[in-house]
């Protein structure tokens, strides 16, 4: 499971460059839908088995420690970069739209981005958020290309605005992911209500509606609880269908960017997911062993979060070599490392204390 999370974050970032000689993987979008689904089996799983009914602030504190100390690295990084880049070539980066409005904008407006930037939640509300420059409100928006200032400009880590609906996941999944499959599927369906009603009330239905709106996302975390959940009742395939059934899937995670369109059109993303669904329980059986996995695992969050940092700095530093074919492979590589070196010096220390943290409360 550690390679397709790795293959994920990937996608995201050849989406935020360009192609790896013609290869896109899943594309951006479903990256972060099939990232969702994962997110509900992996959240089911640990909170079935590793924390009981009274662990609620243990639980939540951990994912707090797994998911800020890297974000708030990579935060910090990316403005001294904008720094630097504001000072050696006039291009301010991320800071460049609170330098051209800040004067112009009401503290509540300032405050509400410096803070969604530090504390990850807000960054979804963003994209449904307008600011208007002559009464000096915020005001809701349904598209929130049309608003001016761009309030999603002001994220310092554009990307980090799935973190929020995972943050947001996180605090409700101790109260429902440990009832019965019945319980999920309702969560499921309720999901799909509040998607449907979005598609037939929302004009012109789009971007940010179609998978940054939490109501509606909450059905895809919920597959992966039930994902998780069916596993203990599904009888284990054959090894030789179970192989080539994971040997397809990973197929089509690297080539499904580029036969989407002759094979499954628009309903190619939930065939996507629905196989993400069935399959997750036994790739995780497969590969739970393996330390290489696990490794390759543990690169994705901070490759996701890191990579528009890389792709940024690199740009600057490789402006000449602008729409080679072989930029995004480049890409992949300095992230990678980059990633292993977070892992290694920021997250590692921190799992220590983590892993410790859950032991000592149950007394082992």
């Amino acid at each position: 499971m550690g390679v397709l999370r790795y293959l994920l974050a990937l996608s995201v970032v050849i989406a935020h460059s360009t192609s790896v000689f013609g290869i896109t993987l899943v594309g951006g979008y479903m990256a972060v839908q099939i990232f969702f689904i994962i997110s509900g089996f992996y959240m089911a799983m640990v909170l079935n088995e590793k924390y009981n009914s009274r662990d609620y602030f243990l639980f939540i504190s951990n994912r707090a420690l797994r998911i800020y100390p890297i974000y708030w690295v990579v935060l910090i990084l990316t403005l001294i970069l904008s720094m630097f880049s504001g000072l050696l070539f006039d291009n301010w980066g991320k800071l460049t739209y609170f330098l051209d409005y800040w004067e112009y904008m009401s503290f509540t407006a300032i405050f509400f981005q410096v803070m969604s930037n530090i504390i990850i939640f807000g960054q979804d509300i963003m994209m449904f958020t307008g600011y208007s420059l002559e009464s000096e409100s915020l005001y809701f928006t349904q598209d929130f290309r049309l608003t001016n200032p761009p309030l999603y400009k002001f994220l310092v880590i554009p990307q980090a605005w799935t973190l929020s609906l995972e943050l947001m996941f996180y605090l409700i999944a101790p109260f429902i992911v440990r009832r019965g499959i019945p319980s999920i599927i309702l969560m499921i369906l309720l999901g799909f209500i509040v998607r449907f009603a979005v598609i037939f009330t929302v004009d012109n239905y789009q971007d940010p509606w179609t998978y940054r709106f939490f109501p509606s996302e909450l059905s895809l975390f919920f597959l992966g609880v039930l994902s998780f959940k069916i596993k203990k009742i599904l009888l284990t395939p054959r090894k030789s269908v179970l192989n080539a059934a994971l040997f397809f899937y990973s197929l089509l995670i690297i080539f499904f960017g580029n036969l989407n369109g002759y094979f499954f059109g628009n309903l190619g993303g939930w065939f996507l997911y629905l196989c993400t669904v069935l399959l997750l329980p036994w790739l995780f059986q497969v590969s739970k062993k393996s330390k290489i996995d696990s490794m390759i695992g543990e690169l994705s969050y901070p490759v996701y979060i890191s990579h528009m940092l890389i792709v940024g700095g690199s740009a600057l530093i490789l402006r000449d070599f602008q729409g080679e074919s072989y930029l995004s492979l480049l890409y992949i590589i300095i992230v990678t490392v980059f990633s292993s070196l977070l892992i290694k010096y920021v997250s590692n220390p921190i799992d220590i204390y983590r892993r410790n943290r859950v032991l000592e409360r149950h007394g082992l």
